[in-house]
């Protein structure tokens, strides 16, 4: 009997240790599982950060390019010319093809009133200015018209 109750004592001290080391691996296991967390959360920082570093690398160029692209467009004589600008507004600012049709358009729309605007003065001016007399004028403001100056 003595036997017996020396084995018991032995088997509830490796059940209290089987116990003790299932807590442990929950308690590994659940750390395992928030590192495993943080990690993942340090890389999705870590690579943000990365982009966020690429640009403002790039992007000091990117702004200072399109700084001079606005500036010209703002300070265009024409709208031709403005319409010239176009793409590279697009190209730094990602235009879609949606987005540049329309950007595109609205330049055209320009272009087509105050280009009558522009034949028109480049015409009075002609003529003033004796190109060709009268008839000179009216050339050049029919050609302005049509788009051949």
């Amino acid at each position: 009997m003595l036997f017996a109750l020396a084995k018991q004592s032995e088997l509830s001290a490796a059940h209290a240790e089987i116990a003790r080391l299932a807590a442990l691996v929950g308690d590994s296991s659940a750390s395992l599982g928030a590192a495993r967390d943080e990690l993942a959360s340090a890389r999705a920082e870590l690579e943000a950060a990365r982009k966020e570093a690429e640009r403002a690398g790039r992007g000091g160029v990117e702004v200072t390019y399109l700084k001079n692209v606005v500036l010209r467009y703002v300070t265009a004589g024409s709208a031709r010319e403005r319409e010239r600008l176009l793409p590279a507004v697009g190209a730094v600012l990602a235009f879609t093809e949606e987005e540049g049709g329309r950007a595109r358009e609205a330049a055209g729309r320009a272009v087509g009133v105050s280009g009558v605007g522009e034949a028109i003065a480049d015409g009075i001016s002609r003529a003033k200015g004796g190109e060709g007399g009268l008839l000179g004028g009216v050339g050049g403001l029919v050609g302005g018209l049509l788009g051949r100056r």
